[in-house]
């Protein structure tokens, strides 16, 4: 069960460190979308096939941590749309209603928009841009 509950928390923590785009939410590895409303879809993918992992156990995990960032944060809108386990993967999907209750659940940093608005909000990237041909 502790094994368990460590996975759970990886898929939770994983969907604010790998992000991705995509034109839906049928993906393979873990991606995060920001739709033009600024409302955040994150979906985990993590592998599931230990024996002793069981879906009700990761739904029952899910649903617990999401009550009590509800119960912590009252006007929060965090919902969970989807939990499936297929072919030993396990596929989490959480709609949050915006970059700022995306970062405080997932307890990371997160930031929606374009490179300029990302370095004028302080944003430091420690790469080279070239602009487009």
């Amino acid at each position: 069960m502790k094994r368990l509950i460590i996975l759970c928390a990886c898929i939770v923590v994983s969907a604010g460190i790998l992000a991705g785009c995509s034109g839906g939410l049928d993906a393979d590895v873990s991606t995060v979308k920001v739709d033009k409303k600024g409302r955040i879809t994150g979906l985990t993918v993590e592998s599931f096939e230990k024996d002793y992992y069981s879906k009700e156990d990761l739904e029952s995990f899910i649903t617990e941590q999401v009550e009590n960032y509800i119960a912590q944060n009252p006007d929060s809108k965090v919902e969970v749309k989807d939990i499936s386990v297929e072919d030993q993967t396990a596929k989490v999907m959480v709609e949050y209603a915006g970059c700022e209750e995306y970062a405080s659940f997932n307890e990371a940093d997160f930031y929606a928009g374009t490179v300029v608005q990302a370095r004028a909000a302080g944003y430091r990237f420690d790469a080279d841009f070239y602009a487009a041909d």
